[in-house]
């Protein structure tokens, strides 16, 4: 499964900080042996339910018992190994995390609010494209509450909405914000279903993509606009605009080291997406008196 680490700060068509690019891409890094770990679990997960069908069908088809056997014993190695998958992915969810938490303190972003120079596009002359070079991705978290009779429906409740935050904070880069909307609308829709109908429980069905067409913007840069932006970004390098100063720019020699500048203004010019899908399948209690 694919991720996309994000930041709502960013804008396409705007400048962007390079430390800031630097935090995605070790969140990036950091949250890898999770997925591979995950992946790794489902495809187990996946072997086992295609090795029950098989041996399902092998018995209606009043295969030899040595052929059932040897499914048999194919369907325990691979359960064995499923559980261990799923040990190494909860090891892993939690390492990861952890270390995730970490860089996210490392750098002061200043909140959700962030100020920054005007972009220097030209927004007039601004093209906006779709390109398929991103990858489609999508998985899926089921799983079933059921309501007890001696537990309250708030109860109930509150799981169905921890499980939906805990499936969706990750898609956003662990931004709370959107994850804990989205299970708040879930839970007045639970909420109503329960107090209108007699239900039995509740699954949950959380699926998240990843898109491959990416959003690319092009346009022209406006000269004053680069200076200014520059200006403000590296107080300390600032161009100048002088007579004297364009001179001197325009005979220096730009092949030496003296010359080269690590300074640089980010722009971001492309953007993938992503979406997450949250159905919730209610079972209704039906007593019959035969």
């Amino acid at each position: 499964m694919s991720t996309i680490p994000a930041d709502p700060t960013m804008v396409l068509g705007q400048l962007v900080s390079r430390k800031k690019l630097k935090q995605l891409e070790s969140i990036s890094k950091a949250m890898e042996p999770q997925i591979q770990a995950r992946d790794k679990y489902d495809a187990l997960n996946l072997a086992i339910h295609n090795l029950e069908g098989i041996f399902r069908e092998l018995v209606s088809m009043r295969a030899e018992d040595t052929a059932l056997q040897s499914i048999k014993d194919e369907l325990e190695s691979t359960k064995n190994l499923a559980g261990q998958a799923a040990v190494a992915l909860a090891e892993s969810y939690i390492a990861c995390q952890t270390k995730v938490a970490q860089l996210k303190s490392t750098v002061d972003d200043g909140g959700k609010i962030e100020v920054t120079p005007e972009s220097p596009f030209r927004y007039n002359d601004l093209k906006v494209s779709g390109q398929p070079v991103a990858t489609d991705s999508m998985q899926f978290d089921v799983q079933f509450f059921r309501k007890e009779k001696e537990d309250s429906s708030s109860n109930s409740l509150a799981d169905v909405s921890s499980f939906i935050e805990t499936s969706t904070k990750n898609m956003w880069n662990g931004d709370t914000t959107k994850s804990t909307s989205l299970a708040n609308k879930s839970l007045d829709a639970t909420e109503h279903h329960y107090k209108n109908h007699e239900i039995e429980g509740t699954l949950v069905i959380v699926c998240q993509c990843t898109h491959k067409v990416a959003t690319f913007v092009e346009g022209t840069v406006d000269g004053g606009k680069a200076v200014s932006a520059w200006n403000q970004t590296f107080p300390n390098d600032p161009i100048r605009t002088d007579a004297a100063s364009l001179m001197e720019a325009a005979v220096e020699d730009t092949s030496s080291d003296k010359s080269k500048n690590k300074n640089a203004l980010q722009l971001l010019t492309g953007q993938t997406f992503g979406s997450t899908f949250v159905g919730l399948a209610h079972i209704l209690e039906v007593d019959t008196n035969e």
